[in-house]
């Protein structure tokens, strides 16, 4: 899946914005890769949902574990949630509790995972189930409310206190803690999927060789370039195919495709079926 900006919009009833991963039913979570100007907190519930890419690290989800992804950090998820495996993702709004803090950008913070059946994490766990609790109840009174904020303000200062450090500026390569140059390829194939985008230009306009380029980008996006720039494609492609009624040989050439044959071939494997048939079950 291709990596994405995400403007996140938050709530007025909390100052955080909150998600419980679950659903009644077998369902796959498939984040695709992103990164947002907040920090994302995600706390395994229960059960062990599959796996993260945080940073450039894999890491598997485990029940009672707890992670830190600090702002514009490239990450995604490939889990499967149901009654069994829950998630609950906490996004934090910079200015909520750093407004204060100087040279915020030299804030580094440490991934994790903590195990949270260690005593010593005892008080966090409990912040935690009581943001779930916050969740599951269909109407939460006032208390509960004022329960739970102050829920999030331990959590957040936990994650300040203890899974952050100042650091000195480096050579500018990075920017809390993912590579720029990264997010700006990644931007590059978002807003350019449809011209012939190969890895030799990218390497030529980033100044470095073809091999490094391919080595650092899948280690923080998962894929490689060019399996990146057909998942972007085939993202738009199934997009148009919801939202549109634009015929499909005309989605093939517009999303970069360059022939029907090519596109009907990628998009079966990606989507296990053809574009005709996903059209119709998702109009």
């Amino acid at each position: 899946m291709p990596a994405y900006y995400e403007n996140v919009i938050f709530d007025d009833s909390l100052p955080v914005k909150v998600f419980l991963h679950t659903d009644p039913a077998w369902k796959i979570k498939d984040v695709m890769s992103h990164w947002h100007n907040s920090i994302e907190l995600c706390y395994v519930v229960k059960g062990e949902p599959g796996k993260t890419r945080i940073n450039g690290q894999e890491f598997q989800l485990t029940a009672h574990e707890f992670f830190v992804i600090g702002p514009n950090v490239i990450h995604s998820f490939n889990a499967v949630v149901d009654p069994r495996n829950e998630i609950l993702t906490l996004l934090l709004p910079l200015n909520w509790l750093f407004d204060q803090i100087d040279d915020f950008n030299q804030i580094h913070f440490e991934i994790g995972p903590l195990d949270l059946t260690d005593p010593k994490f005892s008080s966090l766990q409990l912040g935690l189930e009581k943001i779930v609790e916050y969740k599951r109840a269909k109407k939460p009174d006032i208390q509960e409310q004022v329960q739970t904020i102050s829920a999030l303000h331990y959590v957040a200062a936990f994650v300040l206190k203890e899974m952050s450090r100042f650091q000195e500026k480096d050579s500018g390569s990075l920017k809390l803690g993912s590579p720029l140059m990264i997010q700006s390829i990644m931007s590059q194939m978002q807003n350019n999927y449809s011209e012939n985008i190969t890895v030799a230009q990218l390497s030529q306009e980033h100044h470095i060789s073809e091999a490094h380029l391919i080595r650092i980008f899948k280690k923080y996006v998962g894929v490689s370039p060019k399996s990146y720039l057909v998942q972007t494609r085939l993202t738009k492609a199934a997009q148009l195919l919801r939202q549109t009624d634009q015929p499909i040989h005309e989605i093939a050439e517009g999303t970069g495709f360059g022939s029907n044959k090519n596109f009907f071939v990628l998009f079966r494997k990606h989507f296990e079926m053809t574009p005709n048939e996903y059209r119709h079950q998702n109009s």
